[in-house]
């Protein structure tokens, strides 16, 4: 007695069983290139061109032909290296940013992911709000600019004002100074 359905699901263990599978040197269109920008964006005194995979080698333990694969040829590292790459590199970054979206860009790409490391156009005309804004609290309370990430601080008060869709100095209330000192705060050198 046959079951119903059994032989489509054949059919589709058969499509299934040539499909083929990736490998693990799979390559990622564009990974070099996001690469290399995520290297260039750190505090780290990385060439930028000659010496580059030699260093990066040496930075992270490896020979030197794991980087040329990492920085030309559009091959990451394996899953494990790449997510203890990108921890350390955002670490020698000013800003905070996911290290998950960060490695999802990096193998996918800004269709997939988007790059984390550019503001969205909303974002970008809030920068000089949330730059007022911070000024004036920090006026408020005394605190002087060298003492504090104003990139983190600035990074955290664009996306807060984003968050509660403030736009407007007219749209500021005083819990709004209250998160940016807060921010300030957490952000102190």
């Amino acid at each position: 007695m046959t079951v119903p359905g059994e032989n489509v699901v054949q059919l589709h263990r058969e499509e299934f069983k040539n499909t083929p599978s990736a490998s693990v040197e799979e390559i990622f269109p564009g990974f070099s290139e996001r690469f290399n920008i995520l290297l260039d964006l750190s505090d780290l005194e990385i060439p930028k061109s000659r010496g580059k995979a030699a260093y990066v080698a040496e930075l992270f333990e490896t020979s030197q032909m794991a980087p040329a694969d990492w920085l030309k040829k559009d091959k990451p590292p394996k899953p494990a290296t790449l997510r203890k790459i990108v921890i350390f590199l955002l670490n020698h970054i000013d800003k905070v940013y996911s290290s998950l979206k960060v490695e999802a860009w990096l193998k996918y790409g800004d269709e997939a992911v988007g790059n984390p490391f550019s503001y969205k156009e909303e974002e970008k005309s809030l920068i000089p709000l949330a730059a007022g804004l911070i000024s004036e609290v920090a006026k408020a309370n005394k605190i002087s600019a060298v003492s504090f990430e104003l990139t983190k601080v600035l990074s955290a008060v664009v996306k807060t004002l984003s968050d509660f869709e403030v736009s407007d100095i007219s749209l500021i209330e005083r819990v709004h100074h209250e998160i940016v000192l807060q921010h300030i705060k957490a952000n102190s050198r």
